[in-house]
């Protein structure tokens, strides 16, 4: 008993599965020339880890597979076009898995620059350098001297108008310094508040657009099964869409193509 039951017999609900797989397999074709343009960065000394390497080579691999089934879908063989629709299966698995990754690299990413922006700059640590300033201990000194300058400066004043005028200038200063503090801390707010929504913002559509890709894909997916299940029940009326054992030339390497398009073929006989 096939594991698929259900499987969309029009793509997008009014057109016919051959033109929706012709659709998906030229789709496929632009999505996987990135891998070509991907190993270009070898020649290039673009440096690639590992991961992106892998991703790459088998994006490669599997362009090949989605131009002869695109190239077969107006006459298929059974053969070829059963590896291609496994192909097309596994890729999408693995692109998920690889899409999961991405998603992982870039949240990590934002995290870093997130923490980044958050730390002290080193030249704004510590204190100023006038808090260093050795203190006067000796308040007698202290008050003289700033009589005597008062008294330099203004001798017509008595030592009380230059008491009470350094306390106007100090209340001054605490307001101007307060006022200045209050807008500073207010921009710096406003800063923040619309950093963080242009963030949400971004993340959200990211989010949005990572799970709209992923339900397409399968959505593509169901569709290529499909097609391939149509073709095999074409296959008990017509001979040219039924398998074939026998391999034309005895190369290693049509022997080989052939065990694995048998094996394809069984796998998604069991699938749908």
């Amino acid at each position: 008993m096939p594991l698929i039951r259900k499987l969309p017999q029009k793509f997008l609900g009014v057109l016919p599965l051959y033109t929706g797989v012709e659709l998906i397999m030229l789709y496929g074709i632009i999505n996987r020339m990135s891998g070509v343009y991907g190993l270009l960065s070898l020649f290039t000394g673009h440096p690639i880890d590992f991961i992106q390497w892998v991703f790459y080579l088998s994006s490669t691999l599997v362009l090949v597979f989605y131009i002869i089934g695109f190239k077969q879908v107006r006459q298929p063989s059974m053969n070829s076009f059963s590896l291609v629709v496994l192909v097309y299966l596994l890729d999408t698995i693995i692109g998920c898995l690889f899409t999961l990754y991405f998603v992982w690299f870039w949240f990590a990413e934002q995290s870093q620059q997130s923490t980044g922006d958050s730390t002290i700059p080193d030249g704004l640590t510590g204190t100023p350098d006038f808090f260093d300033k050795k203190p006067i201990d000796d308040k007698d000194e202290f008050l003289a001297g700033a009589s005597a300058t008062a008294t330099a400066v203004a001798p017509k004043h008595t030592h009380d108008d230059v008491l009470t005028s350094k306390k106007n200038l100090g209340v001054n200063a605490a307001k101007a310094i307060g006022s200045a503090t209050g807008q500073l801390v207010k921009r710096v707010a406003e800063d923040l508040e619309s950093q963080s929504a242009s963030e949400s913002y971004e993340l959200i559509l990211t989010i949005g657009l990572t799970i709209s890709t992923t339900l397409l894909r399968f959505y593509f997916t169901l569709i290529v099964l499909s097609f391939y299940k149509q073709l095999v029940l074409a296959s008990k009326y017509d001979s040219r869409f039924r398998i074939s054992t026998s391999v034309t030339t005895g190369s290693k390497f049509a022997i080989f193509m052939n065990k694995l398009e048998l094996k394809a073929y069984s796998i998604l006989n069991k699938l749908v």
